[in-house]
């Protein structure tokens, strides 16, 4: 068996391995690196790259989603707003530092718009709104209903019509009464 001053001049491999072997084994600098490299390498082995398609499972106190690696749901962050009606649906998932307990949903996957049901638009300086057969705006008695073939539908209890201008009224022909 080697002295420790023979171990301490003897190159890195034997140093270790001399330690290890003595009933004295004291920690060696590289140990701790070692430690931190398969705790690291631990890690990676539980990690995703690039975006994971998962399902959001719940809205609360938190957002839960589920995915491949964990079917039961976990927590997860969110980067947009989600709304009651998006629960069920699929999301795009990353994770923090590639770490699959970090999930961070970045977006809802919507169906593609040959298959929508409407189309919004808001910029701040208008609402756009359109449906390919029709759209109703309802209140209690009242409505307002446009349809594709052109026709505006105003039904309420009670109808008035006000201006600072003039108030036209246009038609191939006007039914008053």
């Amino acid at each position: 068996m080697k002295t420790e001053r023979e171990a301490a001049e003897a190159p890195p491999s034997e140093a270790v391995a001399a330690d290890a072997a003595s009933e004295t084994a004291r920690p060696v600098a590289g140990a701790a690196l070692l430690a931190e490299m398969l705790v690291g390498d631990q890690l990676r082995a539980r990690s995703l790259p690039g975006v994971v398609v998962g399902k959001l499972v719940a809205l609360g106190p938190g957002v839960t989603v589920a995915f491949d690696e964990h079917p039961e749901g976990m927590p997860a962050r969110s980067t947009l707003a989600l709304a009651a009606d998006d629960v069920g649906r699929e999301v795009t998932l990353v994770f923090e530092r590639g770490l699959v307990e970090r999930p961070i949903v970045t977006g809802v996957i919507r169906p593609d718009a040959a298959t929508a049901k409407h189309h919004l638009e808001v910029d701040g300086d208008r609402l756009l709104l359109s449906a390919a057969r029709q759209i109703e705006l309802r209140c209690g008695k009242a409505s307002i209903v446009l349809t594709r073939a052109g026709k505006v539908l105003i039904h309420g209890a009670y109808v008035s019509s006000r201006a600072s201008g003039v108030n036209r009224i246009r038609g191939g022909s006007v039914d008053i009464n």
